[in-house]
């Protein structure tokens, strides 16, 4: 089954564009549903089969150190928290769930902080969540997400897509602020992108 077709099966998210989960999973794990990242690393290890993949979790563990696993980069304490395992997070479809409903939970989270821009900030929100470089991930999330829908648009032989843009404001001093600003709500009747405000 491919990535889309999971998400499309899986996914427990009501309100996170589905062409944005796409990009989650393929800047995280690359669509190998058996990947694992450890804390502080910028790439993990696409393994060949579920074995391979508990006995790296396992040295992670002996080390101390965070391990990301699978489709999503689904951090293992919080799945042994939640009373799951690692093997549990190897499943495609589950970890799918997992992340989603994390996915969720952040949108309201910007939304009761009174963010304008709920996905990017939800997006943020899950880069902390799986270890990544917010700022960096976030971009890259963001782009793979406009070139997934320019994609899925030329298929359908829909170019109403225009003008696709991503503002990244960075505030002056020590402590910056940073914000990037894109909406991937798509009018379904019309094909065009609306706004998010």
């Amino acid at each position: 089954m491919d990535i889309l077709s999971l998400i499309l099966s899986c996914s427990l998210s009501i309100k996170f564009d589905d062409n944005l989960i796409q990009s989650i999973i393929m800047n995280e794990s690359f669509n190998n549903p058996i990947y694992v990242r450890v804390e502080g690393s910028k790439f993990g290890v696409g393994y060949q089969n579920k074995d391979d993949s508990i006995s790296a979790i396992n040295e992670i563990m002996k080390s101390g150190k965070e391990s990301y696993i699978g489709l999503m980069g689904i951090p293992l304490s919080d799945a042994i928290n939640n009373g799951y395992t690692a093997n549990d997070l190897l499943d495609e479809c589950f970890n799918i769930q997992l992340g989603t409903a994390n996915i969720d939970m952040f949108m309201d989270h910007c939304k009761a902080e009174g963010k304008i821009d709920i996905s990017t900030c939800s997006i943020k929100k899950y880069a902390k969540y799986t270890g990544q470089k917010s700022i960096i991930f976030t971009n890259k999330v963001i782009h793979k997400g406009i070139q997934f829908v320019s994609k899925s648009n030329q298929k359908n032989e829909n170019p109403l897509i225009k003008n696709q843009s991503v503002h990244l404001d960075i505030g002056k001093g020590r402590r910056s602020k940073e914000s990037v600003f894109i909406d991937f709500n798509i009018d379904k009747e019309r094909g065009e992108m609306l706004d998010d405000k």
